[in-house]
């Protein structure tokens, strides 16, 4: 996911989710911000990791509802 957020000096962002990891120990290894994903964002975080760890997607959820969307547009 890109995103640029509002701090100065910086351009972009850049959230992997493709790596999923833990932060190191070095206090360099991360930069922290006031900046937090929203609660709709975190919803759709939350589908997507339960959608990788157990293949199911909620028939109700975001996630389903942006795929479906998708879905519409490619066809």
């Amino acid at each position: 996911m890109w995103d640029m957020l509002p701090l100065p000096g910086k351009d972009e962002s850049v959230l992997r989710m493709d790596h999923i990891q833990p932060v190191g120990r070095h206090h360099d290894s991360i930069e922290l911000t006031d900046y937090r994903l929203g609660d709709d964002a975190m919803l759709i975080i939350d589908e997507w990791l339960t959608w990788i760890f157990t293949g199911q997607l909620f028939e109700d959820g975001m996630l389903n509802e942006i795929r479906k969307g998708l879905s519409e547009i490619l066809s």
